[in-house]
């Protein structure tokens, strides 16, 4: 899971902020993770292998079921079985061959009475008769309305973490691995996607139905066993002689390599990176409509949200490349090698968004990688330290999902990055190919991680995986320098600040010096190894500038105090454009007037390397308001790169200048980038807010990949505050249009609609959408708005949700209110 995953983060975090700062004071102190202590269940049997028939009666939203499981008890007298099996009707369970077995259906369990006791020595098949209808969770039917919606008619499941269980009865919980035949009956002209290699199709021409006969050997948890139902084509390439398929619509089928077209040079770099090769007959990626995450690494048949399509424009901007190898990641990182419970989740989410990163080093280059390890670096810290700390390996939580968090994904990836750093990249290699090999079709923990890489590296680790596995939080460094003449010498001053907590240890870390002196460089590297260090550096002449960690391998926070002369040599000489960006950002908080420095970062937007300096040059040059940042941004409005013109264009839309408008009209028309048309259409409304909306209404007419131009059109209006934003908007908040654009209605909403009625009926709607993330953001809308008058409606959305995301969204936003009210109450008192 990916892309949405890092949304939910995001909206949770800003319910979460709003919570903290506008009703109580910010502790000093972050919490930990709260729950209950959870552990992988007892298990008196392990599974073989499933078989399940299923078909569909879709209007009733309705599965049929027949299925046959086959186990091994764990030891003698086994006298009943226990499945999950949640809200379906049992017909009949029997012992295969014949044997009848009474059972009991409890609301999330299935517990079948044996006929007699049965021990180790014993293979059981059990067959079991049953439906399910309108299941709450795990199987999903989008049956389009016609003139409601643009969705195609689509059956498909989603398991992880324990949702399996509300479509056919199984062991659901990742301590147990098991092959499966899936045999999937469909309305024709639909088929059927399942996992591993398809065996045969049989027509059956009384009810116009097919059967699709899918099978995979190699055992896997419950939670990845997948099905895709709909009118879909396939468009095929290879990697060797594997099957790399691609499912899509057939309104979607020209964008299918566009989108997809990278992926059998992703499962090759992977398999020669692991030194694994990819381990199943085939691999498809079938893309649904409104699915709950980006994507789902189902086992050889990844599932991913519509809005991986992308069409060849769009591709200007970026691709979704990144979600395509987080997701294929996983069939060796929580597939082949899945964590032995949710605790380990890490062990999944962190290796596939850090080979995710992987690959953009291997496609885009070493300063790519760096942006990207950045960007988690600042996600992770942000959820530990406004919202909670944890290890990686933490037992206390409310629900499985709470452990796919930033800790999970961003930090497991840093994690990763940082063993790399440490090992070097042939022990870590090394390291990662013994862990692969010897954990293949296996259950895994960080102790597994920890020894593979011991074997495999002959290197003891155990200093590493206590700071960043087995402890919580990262190091905050304070660096100070002087130059001491007598001994020729740097001393350099090292302090980790950050609390010392039940969690948090004082880190042991190489970390690698770079002295810049008399036109040159060299890099010393260091052990650091407690909580205050001194550390000579011995240097022909005083240097020029220091940098800690060039290239930013540790993950932390540093406060190191430079002057004006050595930022500007760091943004103009450092390798790395990780290091550039540093200075450009300590520029910009210390000395972004000073004419110098502008000139410094003017040469940056015209001439570095990488996009991003480029980027967040021209941002900084639109901060000043100078008359010299507006002619170096002009000279940069035809930068290659998209996303540089977009920041270009919006940093012109702040100077308010109306002899800019033609040229951003011109860029408008002729500019191929939607992320470039929507700045035009944010520079021209900040710029002429009273003329700009008429231009701004036809903008909302134009289609573009992910409503990209319609929600600029709608972020514009919102910020114009006419009195006629609120009625010219909530028309594009239904469901007539994608979720991605009704959220984005509801965000505008929160800012606009405090005293507007129809904002609150609105976003009160918005509780009951269909989409999980659209409710989540119905939710901060409300809070946002803050009229305790929504209280009811909000609470009887928290009774009827199933999500525990959004449930615990609906939930903070509940208790701002009801705080809010109560304070309102005490002042009128």
């Amino acid at each position: 899971m990916d892309r949405i995953t890092k949304l939910f983060q995001t909206i949770f975090l800003s319910l979460i902020t709003l919570a903290l700062f506008s009703v109580t004071a910010r502790a000093k102190t972050i919490k930990v993770l709260e729950g209950p202590e959870h552990h992988a269940p007892d298990r008196n049997f392990r599974t073989l292998h499933y078989t399940l028939r299923l078909s569909f009666d879709a209007p009733k939203k309705k599965a049929v079921g027949h299925e046959i499981i086959s186990l091994v008890p764990f030891h003698s007298g086994m006298d009943s079985i226990v499945l999950d099996a949640a809200k379906m009707k049992i017909e009949s369970v029997r012992l295969l061959p014949k044997t009848k077995l009474t059972f009991q259906k409890k609301p999330e369990h299935l517990i079948i009475h044996l006929n007699k006791p049965y021990g180790s020595s014993d293979t059981l098949k059990i067959a079991i008769d049953y439906s399910v209808e309108k299941p709450k969770k795990g199987l999903y039917f989008i049956l389009p309305k016609k003139g409601s919606d643009k969705n195609h008619f689509e059956i498909y499941s989603q398991g992880e973490m324990e949702d399996n269980h509300y479509w056919f009865p199984c062991w659901d919980y990742p301590n147990d691995r098991s092959a499966s035949d899936v045999y999937v009956t469909a309305k024709m002209p639909n088929i059927v996607i399942s996992n591993g290699a398809l065996v045969k199709v049989t027509s059956n021409e009384k009810d116009s139905t097919r059967t699709f006969h899918w099978k995979i050997d190699i055992s896997h948890v419950s939670y990845l066993t997948s099905i895709v139902v709909g009118n879909y084509e396939k468009v095929e390439d290879f990697y060797k002689n594997i099957p790399v398929q691609y499912y899509v619509h057939p309104d979607q089928k020209k964008y299918a390599r566009t989108t997809f077209g990278k992926t059998p040079e992703i499962i090759r770099f992977f398999s020669e990176k692991i030194g694994y090769d990819y381990p199943y007959t085939k691999y498809s990626q079938s893309v649904v409509d409104n699915f709950i995450y980006g994507g789902m690494e189902n086992i050889s048949a990844t599932t991913l949200t519509a809005g991986t399509i992308r069409d060849r424009r769009s591709t200007i901007d970026g691709t979704s490349e990144g979600l395509i190898a987080h997701e294929l990641a996983h069939q060796w990182w929580g597939d082949l090698l899945t964590c032995r419970n949710w605790t380990n989740s890490w062990l999944n989410e962190g290796f596939a968004t850090y080979f995710a990163s992987l690959w953009t080093e291997h496609s885009q280059g070493t300063d790519a990688l760096d942006y990207k390890m950045r960007q988690a670096a600042n996600s992770y810290i942000v959820e530990d330290s406004t919202r909670y700390h944890r290890t990686l390996d933490w037992y206390r939580y409310q629900y499985p999902v709470n452990m796919f968090d930033r800790h999970a994904y961003q930090k497991g990836a840093w994690v990763l990055h940082m063993m790399r750093y440490v090992l070097g990249d042939e022990l870590f290699w090394k390291g990662l190919n013994h862990y692969a090999a010897i954990n293949a079709q296996k259950l895994v923990e960080a102790s597994d991680l920890k020894k593979a890489i011991e074997v495999g590296t002959g290197k003891n680790l155990y200093w590493f995986f206590n700071e960043w596995v087995y402890s919580g939080g990262y190091p905050k460094f304070r660096v100070k320098k002087s130059w001491i003449d007598s001994l020729k010498a740097v001393a350099l001053h090292v302090q980790q600040t950050q609390i010392h907590d039940t969690l948090t240890t004082v880190f042991r870390m190489p970390v690698r010096i770079q002295l810049f002196a008399g036109g040159h460089n060299r890099t010393v590297k260091v052990d650091l190894n407690s909580a205050d260090t001194t550390f000579y550096l011995k240097s022909r002449e005083n240097p020029d500038l220091v940098l800690f960690d060039p290239g930013d391998h540790i993950l932390k926070k540093i406060d190191f105090k430079k002057s004006k002369k050595e930022r500007l040599l760091q943004l103009s000489q450092a390798e790395y454009a990780i290091d550039r960006l540093d200075a450009l950002k300590a520029l910009e908080r210390s000395n972004k007037s000073d004419e110098d420095v502008q000139k410094a970062v003017a040469r940056r937007l015209e001439s570095d390397s990488f996009w991003v300096v480029r980027r967040d040059a021209a941002r900084f040059l639109g901060s000043t308001k100078s008359d010299f940042a507006k002619q170096a941004l002009v000279s940069a409005i035809h930068d290659p790169k998209s996303r540089v013109r977009e920041a270009v264009i919006s940093a012109l839309g702040t100077f308010k200048d109306s002899s800019f408008v033609p040229m951003i009209q011109k860029t408008f028309r002729t500019d191929s980038s939607y992320y470039v048309l929507s700045a035009c259409i944010r520079a021209i409304a900040s710029i002429d807010s009273v003329k700009s909306l008429p231009f701004l209404k036809e903008a909302l007419k134009m289609d573009s990949y992910n409503q990209t131009i319609r929600k600029a059109a709608i972020q514009a209006i919102g910020k114009l505050k006419t009195p006629d934003a609120i009625a010219i908007i909530l028309p594009y908040g239904t469901t007539q249009y994608p979720a991605t654009l009704r959220t984005s209605v509801l965000r505008t909403v929160a800012k606009l609609g405090k005293n507007d009625p129809r904002a609150l009926r609105f976003a009160i709607e918005r509780l009951k959408d269909p989409s999980n993330w659209v409710r989540k953001q119905a939710a901060f809308t409300l809070s946002r708005i803050g009229n305790p008058s929504v209280i009811e409606a909000l609470r009887q959305a928290v009774n009827t949700e199933i999500d525990p995301r959004v449930k615990a969204s609906m939930e903070i936003a509940l208790k701002h209110l009801e705080a809010k009210k109560a304070i309102g109450k005490e002042k009128k008192e």
